[in-house]
């Protein structure tokens, strides 16, 4: 027979409508020194960053990492390459683990979710922007003639393409 484990309750002094939970990363202030790049944000939190993990702002002169602009938004970190010898955005929500496009979806659209690498992201802001390049790239696609493509056009049920609208 295994030993009888005693139970005990403890007081909860707080409810959770006290606590904060951040739902957003805006930028207050940037900073750097020689190993890490410190975000203040307006929230309160402070996030160092590793130069490390960002090659472009690693292998640059320190003056030049001073170079950045923040967004409009305050999400994002950016170097114009017409102003500095950087020519990088980082995104704050990045280095949080946060994906908002991901985290806002519901667990049912999750499979049709697609995560945009920077470069990309810069170009398409939103899921229209997305939507309709693609489906432009499509049409281009469906006018090149079967023995010229470098693809296998994947033929997918009438009932499914309605699903994904």
């Amino acid at each position: 027979m295994s030993p009888r484990i005693k139970e005990q309750w403890y007081e909860i002094p707080y409810s959770a409508s006290e606590y904060t939970f951040p739902r957003d990363a805006i930028l207050r202030r940037v900073q750097f020194n020689d190993t890490t790049m410190r975000l203040e944000l307006t929230d309160g939190r402070v996030v160092s960053v590793p130069l490390s993990w960002i090659p472009s702002l690693q292998n640059a002169a320190p003056e030049e990492r001073e170079k950045y602009e923040i967004s409009q938004d305050r999400k994002m970190i950016v170097w114009d390459p017409d102003k500095c010898a950087i020519n990088d955005e980082v995104r704050v929500a990045d280095y949080l683990g946060i994906h908002p496009a991901i985290e806002s979806v519901p667990a049912s659209e999750k499979e049709k979710a697609v995560i945009l690498d920077p470069d990309v992201y810069a170009y398409f802001r939103d899921s229209e922007a997305v939507n309709s390049a693609l489906r432009s790239l499509i049409q281009l696609m469906s006018k090149i003639p079967p023995s010229d493509k470098l693809y296998v056009q994947k033929k997918v049920p009438a009932r499914r393409v309605a699903e994904r609208k």
